[in-house]
């Protein structure tokens, strides 16, 4: 598994107060010698204090639990968020490739979150998929609470 840490700003080295931890199921090298790294997402972590530097920087985590204190309104606002989307993927412009690929999966992965009844991982699935400003990807991330991500996401994409 990896704990991925997310910088404030790429010239600080201190991560934001909460990352992911992931575990990695792909990894495709680059030709520069760099490499794309496919992960699956497992938790929410608070990151610690800094623990070691070498070879590479590890810091203390702390999980954060998914809160979900009003089940019905999660799942209503999960079924707000697909009647949104399923409009969008109808209207995408698909002026350019990467427009229409961006469609394709959208809309094949709608189909089968429809099917789920977790709105905690449909938020984290959407989240991932359709919100590509980091500020907002952070504070979505930062947030535990299910429905208030469910609702921060409806209101990213009105």
């Amino acid at each position: 598994t990896i704990a991925l840490r997310a910088a404030s700003h790429p010239e600080i080295e201190r991560p934001e107060k909460v990352g992911g931890l992931g575990m990695i199921r792909a990894s495709v090298e680059n030709s520069d010698g760099t490499s794309n790294l496919f992960l699956q997402g497992l938790s929410r972590v608070e990151i610690g204090d800094l623990i070691s530097e070498d070879p590479y920087p590890v810091f203390e985590i702390r999980e954060l639990p998914d809160e979900d204190s009003n089940r019905m309104a999660s799942l209503a606002l999960m079924s707000r968020l697909f009647e949104l989307l399923g409009g969008l993927t109808d209207s995408v412009d698909q002026g350019t490739s990467e427009a229409s690929a961006r469609k394709q999966m959208l809309g094949g992965q709608l189909k089968k979150l429809q099917a789920s009844d977790d709105p905690a991982m449909v938020s984290d699935v959407l989240a991932s998929l359709v919100v590509d400003n980091s500020t907002q990807r952070q504070k979505l991330l930062e947030t535990c609470d299910v429905k208030g991500r469910l609702g921060m996401l409806l209101e990213f994409l009105q």
